[in-house]
């Protein structure tokens, strides 16, 4: 009889759930990496350099923000493509950003590339390539930020001279950049 009244008692609930529309809460992605750009970052490099995530420190990728500037004013896309292991490894998920940029390389601009929080291996290596889909002028991302005392060697992201697999020359630690994923 009891085992009746506790089914009852939770098809009640679930019922109750489906038809309020009731939603249990969801954990929302967190910051995982923040290298804030360098204010005084004037220059920057192409956007044929990569750039990967020597242990990447969460179980998701959601967002990855950047700061792109450009030589020639106007609306540019660019792409991308977030990979395992090397810059040939398998792709974990692609995502484009659409920017108005300002023609001033010394003004770079908050560039947003959301992805669909893809699964990734907790303290695995991801790279990075991005490439420009449309806009007229050359394109350069901000290089390095902050880094708040971190020795180099504890700094998670390392850009490469290009995209060569598997992670082409070493260029420098970080960059300005910030990583949203799942943490668990």
């Amino acid at each position: 009889m009891k085992k009746r009244i506790w089914i009852s008692l939770l098809l009640s609930i679930i019922l109750i759930i489906v038809l309020t529309g009731c939603t249990l809460p969801l954990k929302e992605p967190v910051l995982l990496i923040n290298y804030p750009i360098d204010p005084g970052d004037t220059g920057g490099d192409f956007l044929n350099r990569g750039f990967y995530i020597k242990a990447f420190p969460g179980t998701s990728l959601s967002q990855v923000d950047l700061w792109i500037g450009a030589d020639t004013a106007g609306d540019y896309s660019f792409e991308l493509t977030a990979r395992e292991s090397t810059y040939n490894g398998p792709i974990i998920e692609k995502s484009q950003a659409n920017i108005y940029l300002t023609g001033n390389t010394g003004n770079k601009l908050l560039t947003t590339f959301n992805f669909s929080s893809e699964p990734v291996q907790m303290n695995s290596m991801v790279t990075f390539v991005i490439s420009k889909i449309s806009g007229l002028g050359t394109c350069y991302f901000a290089t390095h930020g902050e880094y708040g005392g971190i020795p180099q060697e504890d700094i998670l992201v390392i850009e490469t001279g290009g995209t060569t697999p598997p992670l082409d020359t070493f260029k420098r630690y970080g960059i300005a950049i910030r990583v949203y994923g799942y943490a668990y």
